[in-house]
């Protein structure tokens, strides 16, 4: 991540909201306040090298310049849709709310962040490796998405990548970033094909440029509508959406109630004994719920159904129960043929 990016993230950031940073002056914050908050940022042996062109490199102890800042603001401007203003003798402000896509990439920043300083070992914070590719610009990809930017890659797909396709030197517009179980996904445009594809961010992606070009015309893209359908991140279009039920036991369906399977996830039936001591006796009917979902069973559903193992099961349709099945069988088949 670029320095000079991350340091109008937090001019942003100071700005719409000076008190959480300990500044009691209402609404608005001056320039030496500003500049004192930055200057302390550097101090962190930790991330001294992510924030090592924060202040001036001629005087450090100067913070940032004006003239700086003043550039700082014209790219806020662009980069975050939002604009500075200055009232003299009381500092700057905003006047209006930061939306709702400038708070997502704010949450995208945060996570980076917090992993960065866990990288570390920081004995207060504890983060799960991710498979993001170091050399990305991830917060310029955000941006490229936010201005309407192109970008080229280059891609070494695996099996679930369309049976290992692979992507030479191609033009996309980048539309949006998903996280899904500890990757980052890049969903783009193909600017050839016309349609919308999935990236891994990972090592898969040997080359990602972005360009300065924008695209004129405006894409219209809804990631909820374009991932209705899936509990993941593929779309298989030669599959059919299912209105799939599914059998849980009572311990895990509280799990399922605050972390749903999928958004279209209602409950059925709830079981008649909530609460059972272990050991779980899974032969007792009384202690299985039932819910219902809608959405393309591929093989990611598999990969969610056994991540729950015994606690829960599918029991219609006919086709999915016997597509289920299938898999079952063959794990059973490899575990058969162990010897112990």
């Amino acid at each position: 991540m670029k320095s000079g990016y991350l340091r109008r993230y937090y001019i942003l950031k100071i700005i719409s909201n000076p008190s959480a940073f300990g500044v009691e002056s209402g609404n608005h914050i001056s320039f030496l306040e500003l500049t004192d908050i930055l200057k302390n940022m550097t101090k962190d042996p930790d991330t001294k090298d992510l924030f090592k062109d924060f202040c001036s490199p001629k005087d450090k102890n100067k913070g940032i310049s004006h003239k700086t800042l003043k550039r700082d603001r014209d790219e806020i401007k662009v980069d975050f849709g939002c604009e500075i203003y200055s009232f003299r003798g009381k500092g700057f402000y905003l006047k209006q709310e930061i939306d709702k896509q400038t708070k997502s990439i704010f949450n995208k920043i945060e996570h980076f962040l917090i992993s960065y300083k866990a990288s570390f070992s920081d004995s207060n914070i504890s983060s799960e490796n991710t498979s993001l590719n170091s050399n990305i610009d991830f917060m310029g990809l955000i941006t490229a998405i936010k201005s309407g930017k192109t970008i080229s890659l280059s891609y070494d797909g695996w099996i679930a990548d369309n049976n290992f396709h692979k992507i030479e030197n191609k033009s996309y517009k980048p539309l949006h970033l998903k996280e899904k179980e500890k990757a980052w996904y890049l969903i783009a445009l193909c600017l050839e094909t016309h349609k919308i594809e999935s990236f891994c961010l990972d090592e898969r992606l040997t080359n990602l440029k972005i360009h300065d070009r924008s695209l004129l015309n405006n894409v219209s893209f809804d990631i909820d509508e374009h991932f209705k359908d899936s509990i993941g991140i593929l779309l298989m279009d030669d599959i059919d959406t299912e209105t799939i039920t599914i059998k849980v036991a009572n311990h895990h369906l509280k799990y399922l109630e605050s972390k749903p399977m999928h958004h279209s996830q209602k409950v059925l039936n709830y079981p008649k004994k909530e609460n059972t001591p272990i050991p779980v006796n899974y032969d007792d009917p009384d202690i299985w719920g039932e819910i219902q979902i809608r959405i393309k069973p591929n093989y990611e559903f598999i990969m969610e159904l056994l991540k729950y193992n015994k606690w829960i099961y599918v029991t219609n349709p006919t086709n999915v129960v016997e597509f289920v099945k299938e898999y079952v069988d063959e794990v059973q088949k490899h575990y058969t043929a162990v010897k112990v």
